[in-house]
């Protein structure tokens, strides 16, 4: 499923070009390259790995943000970890690969991001993070059933903070109670 869902349109376009330009040249059968084989579906994944940076800057945001009008964009502490996590070794070699991996880590990322932002903001008047988070569960399920094993803390962490009429100051007066 994932590699028909995340390559099916990448090799599409490939084989539309190279009838676009074979029929330009009708000497040529196919053009289609090795190389375009090999680069296509890798800047695919690129491409949707930008997910995982995004997610780990709202998640920064999220946690250490100093205030909505405080007009500071990123503080040190979020500069630091954006540095650390964008010069990991895992960022530079394996999140460019067509690896099942990579689709797992996009996945849980954004389940992260989806917890972390439900049980610390007010969810009142916003979409239930409810069909989200199953939604990105069953995915990264049907994806490695392996997902299942790092979904378990923040699904977990989010069974126990998540309420949906509840506000961040009512869900602090729980914690600090418990």
């Amino acid at each position: 499923f994932f590699p028909q869902t995340l390559f099916g349109p990448v090799y599409s376009l490939i084989k539309s070009l190279s009838n676009y330009s074979s029929l330009s040249s009708p000497e040529m059968v196919s053009n289609i390259t090795a190389y375009a084989l090999l680069v296509g579906p890798r800047l695919s994944v690129t491409l949707f790995s930008l997910l995982i940076d995004v997610s780990v800057l709202k998640i920064c945001k999220i946690l250490y943000s100093p205030g909505q009008n405080s007009g500071i964009f990123l503080t040190a502490k979020m500069l630091d970890i954006l540095l650390i996590h964008a010069s990991s070794y895992l960022a530079f070699t394996y999140y460019c690969h067509t690896f099942s991996n990579t689709v797992e880590t996009v996945l849980f990322s954004l389940l992260l991001y989806w917890v972390i932002d439900s049980t610390t903001t007010t969810v009142k008047g916003r979409n239930c993070p409810n069909i989200r988070i199953g939604a990105v569960l069953a995915l990264g399920f049907f994806n490695r059933p392996t997902f299942a094993l790092y979904g378990c803390a923040p699904v977990i962490t989010w069974l126990l903070f998540y309420t949906p009429s509840s506000t961040v100051s009512q869900r602090a007066k729980i914690a600090a109670k418990n």
